[in-house]
């Protein structure tokens, strides 16, 4: 407790406030090391309040010096919902399953190489994780198909490249499907 509040309280309250670390003294907030700071405001980012044909997670340590590899970038353009995660292991099932609930024909994750991630087991955690999300739609009824991971070969640019290729046709031939079963 501080000051007669639960920390979790604190904690909350000071992030709602914009507060870091360094302005409070009672929350403490570790700083943001070796990640490139990655301005957003101008992607057309799509909340998740608002739906998008298709979902791309891909772990932050994936960016190259140049930024986004240009699949995702073009994915971004034509309406994907294109989000970073701090680690790939930090994919959450429930933030899958809540894409497929506002209407994503597919969702993608773009992780490290497995014996090449930072935070040691973010990759083999985001397996482990997919494949439960998998087996949840099964059990729903729905395409487990819909749902895919991509792992580089390497963490040279042009294998990431290749990842996000096969990804952004993962991802179009769930929207031409969408299409042809709509249009």
């Amino acid at each position: 407790m501080i000051s007669g509040r639960p920390v979790r309280a604190v904690a909350d309250s000071a992030y709602a406030a914009g507060h870091r670390g360094s302005e409070r003294k009672d929350v403490y907030c570790p700083p943001r090391r070796g990640l490139p700071e990655v301005d957003m405001s101008a992607c057309g980012r799509v909340t998740m309040g608002e739906s998008a044909i298709t979902h791309v997670y891909y772990c932050r340590n994936l960016l190259c010096e140049g930024g986004l590899p240009a699949a995702l970038v073009r994915l971004e353009r034509d309406g994907a919902a294109v989000e970073a995660m701090p680690c790939g292991g930090k994919i959450d099932p429930r933030y899958i399953l809540k894409a497929f609930e506002l209407g994503a024909a597919a969702v993608c994750v773009l992780v490290c190489p497995v014996f090449l991630c930072r935070s040691l087991e973010g990759s083999a955690r985001a397996g482990r994780r997919i494949d439960l999300v998998k087996e949840l739609m099964a059990e729903a009824g729905l395409d487990p198909n819909a749902v895919a991971l991509f792992r580089p070969e390497s963490l040279e640019s042009q294998a990431i490249g290749e990842a996000a290729e096969q990804a952004a046709r993962f991802v179009a031939s769930f929207v031409q499907l969408g299409k042809e079963v709509t249009g």
